[in-house]
């Protein structure tokens, strides 16, 4: 969580109900959350105009028929780079896609 000039901001490594619920992605899937402008909450759920990408990154794999954010992630941490904390997280948008630099085992 950051303050700086009356702007108050928090970044999120994600977090993910047990359970289903409206809007799970745009209200739990963001990069960042910031007071000083709200986030969106999309009225629906798959199409590009539906979403609400709002400091979120949405994929597709599909030319752009179905959109996916960050819901559930495989890790995350606080690590240190160029002597300064950084947030890092690592989720996967498709079951296919995977870090290279992790050697692959199939579930």
């Amino acid at each position: 969580m950051s303050y700086h000039g009356g702007h108050r901001m928090l970044l999120s490594l994600g977090q993910a109900c047990g359970y289903a619920m409206k809007g799970t992605h745009a209200k739990y899937g963001k990069f960042a959350y910031s007071r000083a402008y709200g986030f969106s909450v999309a009225p629906g759920g798959y199409t590009l105009e539906q979403f609400a990408l709002d400091s979120t990154l949405g994929l597709s794999d599909d030319g752009g028929e179905v959109w996916k954010t960050r819901r559930l992630r495989e890790s995350a941490g606080i690590e240190i780079f160029e002597g300064a904390p950084v947030l890092v997280s690592a989720w996967k948008p498709f079951k296919d896609v995977r870090n290279p630099d992790i050697p692959y085992t199939a579930n």
